[in-house]
């Protein structure tokens, strides 16, 4: 299936086909989004995390300010510019503060504090029986 990875590479390909590389490129990033909405971006690398941190809450907490300023305490700004202005920062607002939640969660991950699940039980799966054959009397 195209754009699923190894498949620009399967056998008799060279892996230069540009189709293939940004078909498996766009599913590679489809699945960092995915992730990272769905607040399950996990990593142990410290350059990752170092990356994450640099453009989540660093950014967010100033762009933040900075919307809420705008909303409570209009200035005067045209009215057609304010809501293109409040568009983007919604949108980074959004994003970097997806990569804020995954920083803090990756963090808590590394520690090992998951205060978000509860303990499992620790009970031992039982074997199934097997059926009985239709024919067997």
């Amino acid at each position: 299936m195209r754009g699923i990875p190894g498949y620009r590479t399967r056998q008799d390909r060279t892996g230069l086909d540009p189709l293939d590389t940004s078909a498996e490129s766009a599913h590679m990033e489809g699945l960092f989004l995915r992730e990272l909405f769905a607040l399950r971006l996990r990593t142990k690398n410290p350059i990752h995390l170092l990356m994450m941190f640099s453009f989540g809450p660093l950014f967010f907490f100033p762009i933040l300010k900075i919307l809420s300023d705008v909303i409570f305490y209009p200035g005067p700004i045209a009215s057609d510019n304010v809501l293109i202005f409040l568009l983007v920062l919604g949108f980074l607002v959004t994003v970097t503060g997806a990569l804020t939640v995954n920083f803090i969660k990756n963090i808590l991950w590394l520690m090992k504090i998951n205060p978000v699940s509860s303990p499992k039980s620790k009970k031992k799966p039982t074997k199934k029986q097997p059926s009985r054959r239709k024919d067997y009397k």
